[in-house]
């Protein structure tokens, strides 16, 4: 009854509970370690900001380099495009010699060869037409 009379005592006691101590032991060395801690992370404050730094200088020099890229990237693809249209039709205009050269060749070695029957000829001008085709595509 005097403990619940004099909330100082009542205090007092509880302070003095083994469970108590165990837990006020508990607080002080979780106390002491964010202490640690805290020092520690102090300690490297100065290494984060050179880190820092040099993140965004390297981020600022990577947006530049990329800006470049992204200039002789479209350099290049325009230069592919006109290439790639001259390309064609150079490619194009080649093959469509070859296959009239063909044609004309094969034309000539019929003429200096022999006379030809109407089953050699139907075959001649198929083969002659379609290769005089051959130079459209």
């Amino acid at each position: 009854q005097n403990l619940k009379e004099n909330g100082l005592i009542m205090d007092d006691w509880i302070l003095e509970l083994p469970q108590v101590q165990a837990l006020a032991w508990k607080l002080k060395e979780a106390r002491e370690e964010n202490s640690r801690l805290a020092v520690d992370i102090l300690s490297h404050e100065e290494e984060v900001n050179a880190a820092t730094s040099s993140c965004e200088h390297s981020r600022i020099m990577l947006k530049e380099r990329l800006r470049s890229v992204e200039a002789l990237s479209h350099q290049r693809n325009e230069i592919l495009k006109h290439r790639s249209n001259q390309q064609a039709s150079t490619i194009l205009a080649t093959r469509a010699q070859q296959a009239d050269a063909q044609a004309e060749e094969m034309l000539q070695d019929a003429l200096s060869g022999e006379a030809m029957n109407a089953s050699a000829l139907a075959d001649f001008r198929k083969r002659f037409v379609q290769q005089k085709m051959e130079k459209h595509w």
